[in-house]
């Protein structure tokens, strides 16, 4: 569409110009969209039209025609409605509203559709640099040629503990990520004080992460101020990192118990970059 930014921008409220997402970049690579499944049709951080990007809801675009992710949507300025049996649903209505209270989008993390956020097009450039598309390209090139690991333990989407039933937070002395190729395929580790931990991501997840050079993060209004009936809650999903401020929480559950490391957001997206561009500097299998 001739209108759409080709640089990051954020959506706004048509009413009174509130921000309601974080920047968010043109989709690079039409290989990062998720056709089928559970998770968001786009990755954090991009936005794609529904015209370009099948939408697997019983609704129509209308004036909402602009997928993102989620977390990527500024929960100070919104406010959610429509409760289905398990979580929200529009239900042939917007059900996403701006805090002025005007209608902007549709929300839905009910149980038996896809987890997915839609908003109107009206833009607002932002600032921050896009990844290039050829690097992106490059990666996506690079994960075909690779056998990616299936995790043994998937934690699906629901989110079954609150701050107050951690077990324990650690802050660890020493923390990196890496890449590994072994015999289940390619999977990615945190190495936290001489511990090495798989991420039990989805294939889909990880190929997203390698090839944005970018970790995502959950926001923790939508992980752990939901309310949502029975304690599941989709809208984070299988990742295990939540963000409290400048921090994040690498969360690992353990059977009936889980504990977090606690480290600075900023310094985790730029070790997991590190990681990327390592295995990419590595000889190909």
């Amino acid at each position: 569409m001739p209108d759409d930014p080709t640089t990051p921008a954020t959506l706004r409220c048509p009413r009174c110009d509130a921000a309601l997402t974080a920047p968010v970049s043109p989709l690079p690579d039409a290989r990062l969209v998720e056709p089928d499944g559970w998770n968001p049709r786009v990755p954090q951080g991009a936005w794609a039209r529904v015209d370009a990007v099948a939408s697997g809801g019983a609704w129509e675009a209308g004036a909402y025609p602009i997928h993102v992710h989620p977390h990527d949507l500024a929960l100070a300025s919104l406010a959610v409605s429509g409760f289905g049996c398990c979580g929200y649903a529009p239900f042939g209505r917007p059900n996403l509203h701006c805090r002025c209270g005007a209608p902007v989008g549709v929300f839905v993390d009910e149980c038996s559709w896809r987890l997915e956020a839609r908003l109107g097009a009206r833009w607002s450039p932002a600032h921050d640099a896009p990844p290039r598309d050829a690097d992106v390209t490059r990666r996506l090139d690079r994960l075909a040629d690779a056998r990616l690991a299936d995790p043994r333990v998937f934690p699906d989407t629901r989110w079954d503990w609150n701050e107050r039933e951690l077990d324990r937070r650690l802050s660890p002395r020493e923390a990196a990520f890496s890449l590994d190729d072994d015999a289940d395929g390619l999977c990615a580790r945190a190495l936290l004080d001489g511990e090495s931990i798989a991420l039990p991501w989805s294939s889909g997840e990880l190929a997203r992460a390698v090839a944005l050079r970018r970790l995502p993060v959950g926001a923790e209004a939508l992980a752990l101020a939901y309310g949502l009936r029975d304690g599941g809650n989709r809208v984070l999903s299988a990742w295990g990192l939540v963000r409290r401020g400048s921090d994040v929480d690498l969360v690992v559950e353990e059977g009936p118990r889980s504990r977090a490391w606690r480290v600075w957001g900023e310094w985790m997206q730029l070790a997991w970059a590190e990681a990327v561009d390592r295995w990419m500097a590595s000889p190909r299998g």
